[in-house]
């Protein structure tokens, strides 16, 4: 029996002036074990225990242009890689990298890198960075502003004028520092 006064909804029951105290609100006993039930079922799905997907079934796919010439393109599985035979490039030109992303396990590409430029070096690090925001799937739309980081690793040498790169680094540390946290990032990628 409902009290004068009072609106249900569903299995909740207000005050018709909407004003209610926290102490007054009785959820329906089913609510509690509900949440209960969503929040293993998140904590319970984890990427690194899908059946054949880990970091080694990724492959990056990595193009460096400087006016319109190929510098550098190769495929590797790792994040970090070493450049064989190394490369020069003279101080003041504009260096471009697009990096796509393949799954062994899916035969799908993901773009996480596009033609983003080389804008900014640290000569103390040894390194020029350059990001691009990734493109998540469409059923993650909440999901923004993550950047994908890529560096040119380069040694120092007597003409400061031309780096010497020997290295390139993928890095996602606005959101994942462990490998499964950069499995969970990849993942929500627009994969085709």
């Amino acid at each position: 029996m409902m009290s004068p006064g009072m609106t249900t909804c569903g299995n909740v029951s207000v005050p018709e002036d909407g004003l209610l105290s926290a102490r007054d609100l009785t959820l329906p006993p089913q609510l509690p074990q509900t949440i209960y039930n969503l929040l293993k079922t998140l904590r319970g799905h984890s990427l690194s225990s899908r059946q054949g997907y880990h970091s080694n079934d990724l492959e990056f796919y990595i193009d460096l242009w400087s006016e319109e010439q190929l510098l550098f393109s190769r495929g590797n599985l790792r994040m970090v890689m070493h450049v064989d035979p190394r490369f020069t490039i003279p101080l003041g030109r504009t260096v471009t990298v697009s990096i796509l992303i393949g799954r062994k396990d899916t035969n799908e590409v993901a773009c996480i890198v596009n033609r983003s430029v080389f804008d900014y070096v640290d000569g103390s690090a040894f390194r020029a960075l350059a990001y691009d925001y990734l493109k998540f799937s469409p059923g993650h739309p909440f999901i923004s502003g993550i950047r994908a980081w890529v560096s040119l690793l380069f040694m120092g040498n007597s003409n400061e004028n031309i780096i010497d790169v020997f290295g390139i680094e993928i890095d996602f540390c606005d959101a994942a520092s462990s490998e499964t946290e950069v499995l969970w990032l990849l993942d929500m990628l627009d994969w085709k």
